[in-house]
């Protein structure tokens, strides 16, 4: 593959380098690496709607104060109305990330919580303490403690793991039994 300094360069000695990396382009490169011309996706600040910085322009100020009208007299034509803005600074994607609940179901979460119980109290903590012992491992020092953590955390899940597969084990054990024929 070429690297793109070497495309770059300010001769044309390197054609050859520039249409290789082209072609590579064309096969292996993301919608925006296979066309440049349109340009990055912008949401217009007028009507909210999402388009290419290059691409056709949906309004812009000086029409946003009027919009398409129809009367039996002149047909269609542009009427005056309220200015069109939009009123929201920030996309509804935006803000339904924040509103979103986190119910505490993904990793991170749960290490930060162990790290905040890990920390409580850091001297005298029983939880971390009692975390160590568990784990056969000395208690970590202060700065030892996220990563300490983290690696509970994992450990804890393995063990629920392998004791669920020799539950599942058990039962598949149990129920290969052939039926009792009356």
């Amino acid at each position: 593959m070429v690297e793109a300094n070497q495309v770059y360069a300010k001769d044309l000695s390197n054609l050859s380098a520039l249409v290789s990396w082209a072609a590579d382009m064309q096969i292996y490169g993301s919608f925006s690496q296979r066309r440049p011309d349109l340009g990055s996706m912008q949401t217009c600040r007028f009507c909210g709607v999402r388009r290419r910085a290059n691409a056709e322009r949906c309004c812009n100020p000086s029409f946003a104060t009027t919009q398409r009208a129809w009367t039996p007299e002149l047909g269609f034509h542009q009427a005056e109305c309220a200015e069109r803005s939009n009123p929201n600074p920030f996309s509804k994607a935006f803000i339904k990330k924040f509103k979103h609940k986190r119910h505490g179901q993904n990793k991170q979460f749960k290490v930060r919580q162990l790290t905040a119980i890990f920390n409580r109290n850091f001297g005298g903590n029983e939880e971390l303490k009692s975390a160590a012992a568990e784990m056969h491992v000395k208690v970590p020092d202060l700065i030892g403690i996220p990563p300490f953590a983290e690696k509970y955390l994992a450990w804890k899940q393995e063990r629920q793991d392998r004791a669920a597969r020799r539950r599942a084990r058990t039962s598949r054990r149990i129920n290969r039994a052939l039926p009792v024929s009356k």
